[in-house]
């Protein structure tokens, strides 16, 4: 009895004076969940912490603002867990991390630019994730691969690496997107430029119509008005 009561009041001191997440152990600024069967990550995580361990558990997805305020995180493991997909902004205000594990996982597609805003970042892996690189995101990861001190981070895609591999079904898609765009551009009033076009020829038509009609009219109206001048002359000069 004395030690179930003892344990208790530690996990209490635990939780409020040391502000550490129940589920996990806490270490100065290490915050450790490991393997802690944890299907979402906990809250509560002190905003001092420097290293988080959130490897082997049963995590699918991550809540966008879970790592909110964690200013001083420089390393964190998030391998061995089930997460599919990452929204883009799920790293935002992590500019001091370092190192970032992410494999292990069952994500099929990562779109490069949610790692911008890491410019610490020297360790990245995301080996162990069943990359499908009919994706185009991937294209995006593949050039921030080239363009960081990370290697390839062990992502790899139909047997290649992502930084290897070469998307030339997305250019030819983006090129195709762009001309049907070009060819089907909409005008502010929702038609098609080839729309635009006949009604424009449509309008124009229509206005060398009028002005024919009203060419005509004055013609024949000068003919008319000729002609009964003419003959009110004449039928003075007969009188």
């Amino acid at each position: 009895m004395r030690q179930t009561i003892l344990l208790i009041v530690c996990t209490v001191f635990k939780s409020t004076v040391l502000g550490c997440p129940g589920a996990c152990n806490c270490y100065g600024s290490i915050v450790d969940c490991n393997s802690k069967s944890l299907s979402t990550v906990p809250s509560g995580i002190p905003s001092s912490t420097i290293i988080l361990y959130l490897q082997n558990n049963r995590i699918s997805s991550l809540d966008i603002n879970i790592f909110n305020g964690l200013t001083q995180l420089q390393r964190l493991n998030l391998n061995g867990n089930q997460i599919t997909s990452l929204d883009e902004n799920i790293f935002n205000g992590l500019a001091g991390l370092q190192e970032l594990k992410l494999n292990d996982n069952q994500m099929t597609s990562l779109d490069g630019n949610i790692f911008n805003g890491l410019t610490a970042l020297q360790t990245l892996d995301l080996a162990g994730n069943v990359l499908d690189c009919s994706n185009c995101e991937l294209e995006q990861l593949k050039f921030f691969l080239q363009n960081h001190t990370v290697g390839d981070a062990g992502a790899m895609c139909n047997g290649t690496k992502v930084v290897d591999y070469d998307f030339i079904k997305c250019i030819e898609m983006t090129t195709e997107g762009a001309s049907v765009t070009t060819q089907h551009q909409t005008n502010l009033y929702g038609i098609s430029t080839d729309s635009t076009t006949h009604l424009h020829l449509i309008i124009v038509a229509a206005v060398c119509g009028v002005v024919l009609c009203v060419i005509s009219i004055i013609i024949i109206s000068y003919i008319y008005c000729h002609y009964k001048s003419k003959r009110s002359v004449n039928s003075i000069n007969v009188d």
